[in-house]
């Protein structure tokens, strides 16, 4: 298996190449399509100072130690190395504040309130959890994870919840 150095350095000689010679010509030499080409010029255009690369695959809220080498493209010369630690993070994590929490207002009146809504490991079968805290402490486990396509959901209604569905 490669490493991601590797990885980086193929793909960085592959766009320089692409730069020099063309598209067309890149993908003849390295095997690939044109489409893929783009989408890593896309990605990394060489201008900036600093070198930003996408990393893909790594779970969150872990450590990774990231080594990147740079060589001359022509000669492979060395010419220098960094090593970075980074840690993952979960992004976009709901925001769950100024949803109503109260079902009746201060005249009785029933009030729309926000809950929670989980599927199954097929993303199937919706189930109506609790209600929504301001603060997302009773936040079920595992309600959503991004980085496997389990999206947030939500429902907002005046309705009575039973055995998880609205009533």
């Amino acid at each position: 298996m490669n490493s991601i150095t590797q990885d980086i350095l193929y793909k960085q000689s592959v766009i320089k190449y692409s730069y020099k010679h063309g598209v067309t010509k890149a993908a003849i030499k390295f095997k690939m399509h044109r489409k893929t080409i783009y989408r890593w010029r896309e990605k990394y255009d060489g201008t900036d100072s600093r070198e930003y690369y996408l990393y893909e695959g790594l779970q969150p809220k872990t450590t990774y130690t990231i080594d990147i080498i740079a060589r001359d493209a022509v000669s492979n010369e060395y010419i220098g190395a960094i090593t970075q630690k980074i840690t993952t993070i979960v992004v976009n994590k709901p925001d769950l504040t100024g949803f109503n929490t109260k079902e009746y207002d201060e005249a009785g009146n029933k009030l729309p309130v926000t809950y929670y809504v989980e599927y199954d490991e097929n993303g199937e079968n919706p189930k109506v959890g609790d209600k929504i805290t301001n603060d997302g402490s009773n936040m079920p486990k595992g309600w959503y994870d991004y980085a496997s396509n389990k999206w947030a959901n939500i429902v907002v209604t005046d309705g009575t919840i039973e055995s998880g569905q609205i009533e």
